[in-house]
């Protein structure tokens, strides 16, 4: 594709120091002139590219063999980069912290070190049977089924991360969402995890007879959704099938 194809008006520059080719720009619109790499048609037909299965695998290819080389220097520039952006990468980390999906992606990597290092690092591992992809349409489920309600106390819950920085053992915002075994000890697994307020998750170690009758009810709930959703099996010649 190109800029004559389009209609658009081309003039020539001189080439850029190092280089022996003339730059191409074309008039997109009176007295605006762009390279081509940033033709508005151009900029389409790349994106449409980038979406292709094949070219997804082979740029993913691609980066994976650049980064395995090149690894070491990778970091150190990342590193350099954030130590000399502070506020900056701050400000953008905050930002993902306090969103929907970054609070609960929060939640997924505590989840995933605390079942392999144990409650409080004792090193008595769980069982997680989670990805990223499931964790997240995990909580969309509920979130379809009781909104941002949580499911035992009813409270609506939040997402709040917080503002101050470089602080530890801030106080946790009692309604923001947390994560809980309704089973505790069974691990995090589709069947098991709930996503409820920070207050009534830390208050079921002295919890009250209508609370431990909301955690009954959710894990009654859950039982009956799996035996239903159960897959119906027979016999037949001595093999099951389902």
């Amino acid at each position: 594709m190109g800029g004559k194809s389009l209609g658009y008006k081309i003039k020539y520059l001189d080439p850029l120091p190092g280089s022996k080719y003339k730059r191409a720009m074309y008039e997109i619109e009176p007295g605006i002139w762009l390279p081509r790499g940033q033709v508005p048609e151009i900029q389409l037909q790349k994106k449409i590219t980038r979406r292709q299965p094949e070219v997804q695998l082979q740029t993913k290819k691609q980066w994976n063999n650049y980064y395995t080389k090149h690894k070491e220097t990778i970091l150190k520039k990342s590193r350099t980069r954030k130590n000399n952006n502070k506020d900056k990468y701050w400000i953008m980390n905050n930002r993902w912290n306090n969103s929907e999906r970054g609070f609960i992606m929060n939640l997924y990597s505590g989840a995933k070190k605390e079942a392999s290092t144990g409650r409080h690092g004792n090193g008595e591992s769980f069982l997680f049977n989670f990805t990223k992809k499931s964790w997240w349409e995990h909580w969309e489920k509920q979130k379809k089924k009781y909104g941002m309600q949580c499911p035992y106390s009813k409270v609506l819950m939040t997402t709040i991360r917080g503002l101050s920085k470089g602080k530890r053992g801030a106080k946790r915002v009692p309604t923001n969402v947390s994560r809980d075994q309704i089973w505790p000890g069974r691990g995090y697994t589709p069947i098991n995890l709930i996503f409820c307020t920070v207050k009534f998750n830390m208050a079921k170690k002295s919890i009250t007879p209508d609370g431990c009758e909301a955690v009954a009810d959710i894990y009654n709930e859950r039982m009956n959704d799996w035996a239903t959703n159960l897959p119906v099996r027979r016999k037949r010649n001595g093999e099951f099938y389902e």
